[in-house]
């Protein structure tokens, strides 16, 4: 039996914020990549907790929902659990719960690759034309699943560094495993474009703060082709950080510098939180994409 539990997010408006570095790097995946290579073969047995999350692009009309406590069931045929499986699982009427819509404005089954826009509270979110670059992406566990044959990506954040020719798993083959979390999210992957994916890392507390550090990572496209995607690396991030407690109230919230935030407050270990960046866009396009991190007090 399916159990899907609902959440919706409100976003907020803020300013651009584009970091285009110009010292070029070239480093293999590690623990601050932005992207991974696929070696996890998959499994066909039941998995538990995954969670997707949606967030869209607009001006006006913009959506941000989470579905977590998603349970799939065992695959009889022997296929693996794949992302394609965890949305087929959230699919709607385009209304209440989102759908998925091929290139034809199908809603997509369990062997489709691809989506090409979202429908949700009735509006359609889509590119612009049928050839635009701008689109829906998608990571796991805030990474991108890369296809291994093919190696790393371009990991510099220099525009005229087009080396570096990796290839995403799609959302038939990219699989997924208990407790995962798939973003899906609008981005226009340019250079001078491309939303900041953020994470909140090392939360830690004493008995009268609580800290913790926001890093982003942006992608983009480097040639016309499509040929060179460039994944940049999580580094530190400034933006503001919003703290709740546990039953999702708003206690206060802070800017970061130099990516590091400190909340000065009474804290009682076993006390739980959750730490949130919000979703920030500008003229409808998307500048910084949200995250959030639950954390029990020591």
């Amino acid at each position: 039996m399916r159990s899907i539990k609902r959440k919706i997010v409100v976003s907020v408006v803020s300013a651009l914020m584009m970091l285009l570095l110009t010292v070029p790097a070239f480093a293999t995946e590690g623990p601050n990549s932005g992207y991974y290579l696929q070696t996890y073969t998959g499994t066909s047995a039941a998995i538990e907790d995954v969670t997707v999350r949606i967030i869209s692009n607009g001006s006006s009309n913009n959506f941000e929902v989470e579905y977590d406590d998603i349970d799939l069931p065992a695959k009889t045929d022997g296929s693996k659990q794949r992302v394609v499986d965890a949305l087929c699982a959230i699919q709607g009427d385009g209304d209440t719960a989102p759908q998925f819509l091929n290139v034809n404005g199908s809603p997509i089954t369990s062997t489709s690759t691809y989506f090409r826009s979202i429908k949700m509270n009735n509006v359609t979110y889509a590119p612009p034309t049928e050839l635009s670059i701008q689109g829906w992406m998608f990571r796991i566990n805030d990474k991108f699943p890369l296809i291994e044959e093919y190696g790393e990506p371009n990991t510099s954040s220099s525009i005229l560094s087009t080396t570096g020719e990796a290839k995403g798993e799609t959302i038939s083959t990219a699989f997924i495993k208990s407790n995962d979390v798939i973003t899906v999210y609008y981005d226009i992957p340019l250079p001078g474009s491309a939303a900041d994916y953020t994470r909140i890392t090392n939360v830690s507390n004493t008995s009268s703060s609580i800290t913790a550090n926001v890093q982003s990572s942006k992608s983009w496209f480097n040639k016309i082709d499509l040929s060179c995607w460039h994944i940049l690396d999580f580094t530190t991030f400034n933006t503001t950080v919003y703290l709740y407690d546990e039953d999702g109230e708003e206690l206060t919230h802070a800017s970061t510098s130099s990516g590091s935030v400190t909340f000065n407050r009474t804290v009682v270990a076993g006390e739980k939180y959750t730490l949130r960046v919000k979703t920030a866009r500008l003229a409808g396009a998307i500048t910084t994409v949200s995250c959030k991190k639950d954390y029990t007090a020591n």
